[in-house]
C-alpha cells in the first residue's frame, strides 16, 4: 500500500508542477513574448496565439498526470489476500 501510496503522490506532485508550470509560463510568456510579437501583429492577436500555445502545455501536463493516476490499481491485493488466509485460519482453529 505504501508503493502504491508513493506513486499517487509523484503523480499528483506531477499535476501540482504541470498547472504551477502552466500558470507561470502564462504569465511569463504573456508579458514577454506578446510585446515581441506585438511588433509584427497587433497585440491583442500575439496575445491569443501566446495564450493557446501555453494552455495548451498545461492540459498536456495535466492529462500527462491524471492518464498515470487512472492506470494505478489501488486495491491492496496482498492485504486482501492476507486476510483471506487469517478468515481460513481461523475458521480451522474454531474446529
Amino acid at each position: 500500500m505504501t508503493d502504491k501510496a508513493t506513486k499517487v503522490g509523484k503523480n499528483v506532485a506531477s499535476l501540482a508542477i504541470g498547472g504551477a508550470v502552466a500558470y507561470a509560463g502564462a504569465l511569463a510568456l504573456i508579458a514577454g513574448v506578446i510585446l515581441l510579437i506585438g511588433n509584427a501583429i497587433p497585440l491583442w492577436v500575439s496575445a491569443l496565439l501566446v495564450g493557446l500555445v501555453v494552455a495548451g502545455i498545461g492540459y498536456f501536463l495535466i492529462q500527462k498526470g491524471l492518464t498515470a493516476l487512472k492506470n494505478i490499481d489501488l486495491v491492496p491485493h496482498q492485504t486482501i489476500e492476507t486476510l483471506k488466509e487469517d478468515k481460513e485460519w481461523a475458521k480451522d482453529q474454531i474446529r
